[in-house]
């Protein structure tokens, strides 16, 4: 949690300095798979208002593999829509990127053994919203007439306000709460080389928490 504070923190410091040699900023409209590092700390809160306590052993791994498997992936799936404002700045081959991006978004889990002393298959259904900031750094690996193909690494921080159901013939437990997470990421992004409004970018990222989860999303932006 201190290190997550020191990213807010820092954010705006790091923000305003780059607003000093921008060299393009703007909003953009996001589509896109699913975010889900939040995801295990919605079940297990869940679990324990419905239960009482936190998820035996078994329990957790019945979660664990609802989300991508025992090693902690989560699996890409549902999806997310997002505004946002970016801040770009070019220096040669080196592009510096500041995000500050509003989305909301829903998720569907499944576990097939059930959860806790109920072992009826059961469905988690999750709605989200979040506030995510970030800084990246990137470099092209390829540039053709009207796009080019940046390659990058970047982190920030994601705030997220979730409400989570389990359903089941047994169960059904409704639970709201929130989760912030720091993380650092890998991207592939595709972008329109023009200044025209509506310009497309494809974004491929994977991102890692600091609570030793990973997450694969596929979006799409429009800037204007």
């Amino acid at each position: 949690m201190p290190r997550l504070r020191r990213t807010i923190f820092a954010f705006p410091f790091i923000l305003s300095c780059q607003l000093a040699s921008a060299d393009s900023g703007g909003f953009f409209l996001q589509y896109g798979t699913a975010e889900t590092l939040y995801a295990r700390d919605a079940l297990t809160k869940s679990y324990n208002s419905f239960f009482g306590s936190s998820p035996d052993a078994d329990t957790q791994r019945r979660f664990d593999l609802s989300v991508g498997g025992e090693s902690g992936a989560l699996t890409p799936g549902g999806a997310q829509i997002g505004i946002g404002y970016q801040f770009a700045t070019d220096y040669q081959r080196i592009r510096l990127i500041s995000t500050v991006e509003i989305s909301s978004g829903k998720r569907s889990f499944h576990l097939p053994e059930g959860a806790g002393i109920f072992h009826d298959p059961a469905k988690i259904n999750l709605v989200y919203q979040q506030l995510t900031l970030s800084q990246e750094i990137s470099t092209p690996l390829h540039r053709w007439t009207g796009f080019t193909l940046d390659a990058g690494l970047g982190g920030g921080v994601i705030l997220t306000r979730y409400k989570s159901s389990i359903s089941s013939a047994l169960l059904d437990i409704d639970v709201s709460g929130n989760s912030s997470s720091g993380f650092a990421q890998l991207f592939l992004n595709l972008r329109s080389n023009g200044v025209h409004t509506g310009k497309p970018e494809l974004k491929l990222v994977v991102r890692t928490s600091d609570r030793d989860l990973y997450d694969v999303t596929l979006v799409t932006r429009f800037h204007f």
